[in-house]
Formats: structure tokens, C-alpha cells, sequence
């Protein structure tokens, strides 16, 4: 009778996992942004009496900071776009300006019959669909996981609770040892969740420090601008599997190349930005990956097995492999210690 409850248990979870198979992805990021806001969420609960405003509260409170950052590093790039546009030699300027002025006037050539013909033609026009069709639905489906990513964090900070009670009565049959691998899992992946988000923060920091000591020493014209703003991007980046933090300072190491051979610089002030590039590429980005993220995650799991999470995570499942590989870990590690717990049968021995 277990054997077949085993079977019969796992052909449901099978179903399941088929079903959410095309949205796996938004499924895995709301349980790590329940995992994350839990802890903001059960300190609101504590003082706001009904729990649909306390889970808006935590999702408000963890989604608009993230859209103002980036709002602010948005118009901080344009802004500085438009000041380098400004300072950049005349030469270039003018070579830019006649660029813009040809392409301009050849497309004043163009008649508007000339171009209704052009879409006219039934290829031209199926094309032009097809990269608008698939431009408004990968737009459209990117609002629409996000949505369903929030709301999945909504119902299970709501109703976490309850889902976890009526699994324990109709599913586990509370049985003692089930019991223990359910509360194990939660513990471990709320442990290695809220580990991350630890790691952004420390890595935050780390970026603060270490711009901040380069800027002491940098030379006239190369300092590394916006330091807050960029430590803080680089603390989210961190987030990101595969790039992480790379989305930060490469740019950063472009730009300043960039302003160094504007400047004249490029020859005497290259240790500058060798020092910029190994120094965040090590210790802002390596190195708090390396040894921050496991060590402030579960202390049940080790660390090397987690390491190797991380890493093969994304190798096997893109991007959503940062957050779905821990998971098949503390499945795993869990289910394989609920196995060893388990007392083999007594025989009876003759005598």
C-alpha cells in the first residue's frame, strides 16, 4: 500500500510539473520572490490586520525601489549621452551631423506612392507584420509573466499558510518524518533566498568602498562616475545568472576608454583602467559570488554543493537556472537525508 501511494504521488507531481512546464520559469522566480519578501511580509502582518494589504504592501515595497533605481540610471544615461554628444571633438561632431543629414535627405526622396508600392508587394508586407507581430508579443509576453510572477507571489504569501496545512492533512497524513522533509526544504530554501539577497546587499557595499578608494586616486577626467547609482545597479545585477555584474562594469570600462581617448590619456593613465577592470571584476563581482552567496545561505547545505548549483544551474536551465538549480539541491539533499533517517525493518533472527 506505501509503494503504491509513492507511485501514485509521484504520477501527481509529474502532472503537475507538466502543466506548469511552459511558464517553469515564472513559476521559479515567484517562489524565489515569496522566499525574499516572506520576512517583509510577516513584519507587516504583525501590524496591518488584513493580509491582501499586507502582501500589496511587501510587493509595493520590493518592485518600486527596483523601478526607480533603474528609472534613475535611465535618465542618468541619457543625461550623460547628451553631455558626451556636446563635448565630443567638432571633427566628429560634424562627421556625425553629415551622417544624419544623409541618411535624412535620402529618405525625403522617397515619394509616398514610391513607398505604399514597397509595402504594397506581398513579401515586403508579410515581413513588415512579422517583426511587428513578434515585437507586440514579446512585449506582451513579458507584461504578462511578470504579472503572473507578482500575483504567484501575492497568493503565496496570502495563502501560504493555508496550502502548506491542507498539504500536511490531505497529502503528508502528518506523518512525522514527511513532516520533517517539508519543514526542512522551506528552512533550507528560505536560507539559501534570503542568502542572495544578502549577497546584493554586501556586494553593494563592497562597490561603495571600492569606487569610492578609486576615485581617490584617479586622475583628472577618469573618475568613475555615479558611484552609489552604480554600486547599487551592481548589487541587483548580482541577481542576473550568467552576466551578473558584468552588465555594470563592462560598460563602465568602456566608457572609460572612451573618455581617456578623448582626453589623451589613453597611454599614461592605462593602470588606471586595468586597476578598475581586475579590481571589480574580482572583488565586486568573483569573489563575493564565490564564497558571500553560499556562506550566507543555508549552513545545512554545503557549501561546495551549492557552489556548484549556482553554477550549474544556468548551464542546464538559462536563466532560471540561478534560482531552479538551489531548488533541485534542497529537494535532493533532503530527500536522500529522509532516506537515510528511515529505520530498515527488524527480521526476525532463529535461534
Amino acid at each position: 500500500m506505501k509503494d503504491a501511494k509513492i507511485v501514485m504521488g509521484g504520477f501527481g507531481v509529474l502532472l503537475v510539473l507538466l502543466l506548469i512546464r511552459p511558464l517553469l520559469d515564472v513559476v521559479v522566480y515567484g517562489i524565489f520572490l515569496y522566499y525574499i519578501s516572506r520576512p517583509l511580509y510577516s513584519g507587516l502582518s504583525s501590524r496591518i490586520r488584513f493580509p491582501t494589504l499586507s502582501a500589496l504592501a511587501t510587493l509595493l515595497l520590493m518592485v518600486l525601489p527596483i523601478i526607480l533605481v533603474f528609472l534613475y540610471a535611465f535618465s542618468v544615461a541619457s543625461y550623460e549621452s547628451m553631455n558626451f554628444l556636446t563635448s565630443i571633438d567638432s571633427s566628429l561632431r560634424t562627421t556625425i551631423e553629415n551622417t544624419i543629414d544623409n541618411f535624412s535627405s535620402i529618405a525625403f526622396q522617397f515619394k509616398l506612392s514610391e513607398i505604399i508600392h514597397i509595402l504594397g508587394e506581398q513579401d515586403n508586407l508579410v515581413r513588415l507584420w512579422n517583426v511587428f507581430s513578434s515585437v507586440v508579443m514579446q512585449a506582451f509576453g513579458l507584461v504578462f509573466k511578470t504579472f503572473l510572477m507578482l500575483a504567484i507571489t501575492f497568493y503565496l504569501l496570502v495563502d501560504g499558510p493555508k496550502i502548506r496545512a491542507w498539504a500536511e492533512r490531505k497529502i503528508l497524513r502528518r506523518e512525522p518524518g514527511y513532516m520533517a522533509l517539508l519543514e526542512g526544504v522551506d528552512s533550507d530554501l528560505r536560507g539559501i533566498f534570503f542568502g542572495s539577497i544578502l549577497t546584493a546587499f554586501f556586494i553593494t557595499l563592497i562597490a561603495v568602498v571600492w569606487f569610492s578608494f578609486l576615485n581617490v586616486f584617479a586622475p583628472p577626467g577618469l573618475t568613475i562616475p555615479y558611484t552609489m547609482l552604480l554600486s547599487v545597479l551592481c548589487g541587483l545585477t548580482s541577481l542576473i545568472p550568467g552576466v551578473g555584474v558584468a552588465l555594470i562594469w563592462v560598460p563602465t570600462t568602456v566608457y572609460l576608454v572612451i573618455q581617456a581617448s578623448l582626453k589623451h590619456l589613453i597611454s599614461q593613465k592605462t593602470w588606471f583602467i586595468v586597476a578598475f577592470l581586475v579590481g571589480t571584476a574580482s572583488l565586486v563581482d568573483y569573489l563575493p559570488n564565490l564564497f558571500l552567496r553560499p556562506a550566507l545561505s543555508s549552513k545545512r547545505i554545503h557549501p561546495g554543493l551549492l557552489l556548484m548549483s549556482y553554477i550549474f544551474g544556468p548551464i542546464a536551465f538559462g536563466m532560471m537556472g540561478l534560482f531552479l538549480g538551489p531548488i533541485i539541491l534542497v529537494l535532493a539533499v533532503n530527500i536522500f537525508q529522509h532516506l537515510g533517517e528511515e529505520k530498515p525493518p527488524v527480521r526476525n533472527r532463529r535461534r
